[in-house]
């Protein structure tokens, strides 16, 4: 009997192992996708920036490769700092301006010290990405993105500190459909979500919304500072 127990703890600890394999295995594949999307037009556009011999394309190989590197590297840890995570956005949204020019407004809010919080990488900017490429860059006229990142209190656990991501972005009222249905159906926001299920389970909050007064899209990401696994 005894050694019947003893077999049976050893079959539970090995089959709790294998699933954290697994689960750890799942993560890394989600982590490593680079949107595609974006590496072709930002190669497209340093392509266009070479032709012309401008000014901006040193700056623009500067920040795309710190995102690359970024990616890469940074990418494959469980955790990173905050303010590593806010330099990578601040990255993209270079790279975007220079692309985009003086057809896109951008407004952004960072928080003044984050240096004692983690949180998994590489999830904001899924959103901030969706933001661009279905609102900003499919636009005819001039284009408005809004950014704020924030570090705030739980209001229900004592001690907890969360993080809050919060996007906005005009789109063509013409391509309302198209735009609702990419915000919940695309392949990043998949990737997005099963991510933040197995990191956050219960824990986060995500929420897409639409106001075609303006037309405005708001995306608010709200997760603890510890992941799950």
């Amino acid at each position: 009997a005894m050694l019947l127990a003893f077999e049976r703890q050893r079959d539970v600890a090995t089959n709790a192992e294998i699933a954290e394999q697994k689960t750890q295995a799942e993560l890394q594949l989600l982590q490593q996708q680079i949107n595609p999307h974006f590496l072709f037009n930002s190669m497209n556009s340093l392509y266009a920036l070479t032709l012309k011999k401008s000014d901006h394309a040193p700056d623009f190989v500067m920040h795309l490769s710190n995102l690359l590197r970024y990616t890469v590297y940074e990418g494959q840890n469980s955790t990173v700092k905050l303010e590593q995570e806010v330099q990578y956005i601040q990255d993209y949204i270079a790279l975007q301006k220079v692309r985009l020019g003086n057809r896109l407004t951008i407004n952004s809010h960072w928080p003044k010290s984050s240096q004692t919080v983690e949180i998994a990488p590489l999830l904001f900017l899924v959103i901030l990405e969706n933001a661009f490429k279905h609102g900003a860059e499919s636009q005819q006229g001039n284009a408005k993105v809004e950014v704020s990142l924030t570090v705030i209190p739980s209001k229900h656990k004592e001690g907890e500190v969360l993080v809050r991501f919060e996007c906005c972005n005009s789109f063509e009222l013409d391509h309302e459909l198209t735009q609702t249905q990419n915000q919940y159906s695309g392949v990043g926001l998949t990737n997005l979500k099963q991510r933040l299920a197995m990191l956050y389970p219960d824990r986060h909050s995500y929420k897409v919304l639409h106001d075609c007064s303006g037309p405005v899209s708001y995306t608010h990401l709200t997760l603890p500072t510890t992941p799950y696994v």
